[in-house]
C-alpha cells in the first residue's frame, strides 16, 4: 500500500509538471463545450487525458500501473479490455502489454464496428483517461454490449465527475485518482490556492448550469 501511495503522490505531481493538468486562475480555459456554448464561464483548470502520455514514456508506464492496481478486480474476470478512441488509447495500449489481456477497440465512425478479435459473451474492461460526464464511455458500452459482448467494469486515471465514483451505465467504476483528491494535493504543494480550489470544484457545476438555462446556444 506504501509504494501504491508514493507513486499515485508521485505521479500527481508529474502531471502538473508536464502539463497534463493545468490551472488559469484568471482568463481561463476554452473547453469543447464552449464551441456550441460560446458565453458559458471559461474553466479555471484543463486536464489533458491525452498529449503527455504520448511524449513521456516513464509517465504512461506508471500511470498504467496504477490503472492496472486500482481495477484489479476487474482485470482478473475479463477477457478483453477496450480503450475509449483517442483519449485513453495509448493508456489501454500500455495495460495490454503489462496484463497480456488482449485488446478491442471501437471504430470512430457510424458504422459501430470493433477492431480486433473477439467472441459473444467475452467480457470487457473498458479504460479512459478522464471522465467527466461519462458520455463516451456509456457510448462504448452501448456499443458492446449491443454486439454480445458483457462489460465487467470501467476504470479510469482521472474522475472529475459529479458525484465521483457513480456507475457508468450501471457498470461498475473504479478511478486512480477523483479530482478532489488531486485537489487537496495541489493546495498543500501550493500549486494551486485555496480560492482557486474553491472555483474548482464549483466549475462542473457552473458549466452544467448554464448549458441548461441557455436557451440560444445550444
Amino acid at each position: 500500500m506504501v509504494a501504491f501511495d508514493e507513486r499515485k503522490n508521485h505521479l500527481a505531481r508529474r502531471l502538473f509538471e508536464v502539463g497534463a493538468v493545468q490551472f488559469e486562475p484568471m482568463q481561463g480555459f476554452r473547453l469543447n463545450a464552449h464551441d456550441t456554448h460560446p458565453e458559458a464561464p471559461r474553466s479555471p483548470f484543463y486536464i489533458d487525458g491525452l498529449g503527455p502520455f504520448l511524449s513521456f514514456p516513464r509517465l504512461l508506464n506508471d500511470a498504467a500501473d496504477l490503472v492496472i492496481a486500482a481495477g484489479r478486480a476487474f482485470f482478473g474476470e475479463s477477457d478483453r479490455i477496450s480503450d475509449v478512441p483517442l483519449g485513453s488509447t495509448p493508456l489501454a495500449v500500455s495495460v495490454m502489454l503489462k496484463t497480456y489481456i488482449p485488446m478491442i477497440s471501437p471504430y470512430r465512425d457510424a458504422a459501430g464496428g470493433i477492431a480486433g478479435q473477439w467472441k459473444l459473451g467475452q467480457r470487457v474492461v473498458v479504460i479512459e483517461s478522464v471522465r467527466s460526464t461519462g458520455s463516451s464511455l456509456g457510448t462504448v458500452i452501448d456499443l458492446y454490449e449491443a454486439q454480445g459482448l458483457a462489460v465487467v467494469g470501467t476504470v479510469v486515471l482521472i474522475d472529475r465527475g459529479s458525484p465521483e465514483d457513480a456507475p457508468v451505465a450501471g457498470r461498475p467504476f473504479r478511478a486512480v485518482y477523483h479530482w478532489s483528491w488531486l485537489l487537496d494535493l495541489y493546495q498543500r504543494i501550493t500549486v494551486i490556492t485555496d480560492e482557486l480550489r474553491r472555483r474548482c470544484v464549483e466549475y462542473p457545476a457552473a458549466l452544467s448550469a448554464h448549458v441548461r438555462n441557455c436557451p440560444g446556444c445550444k
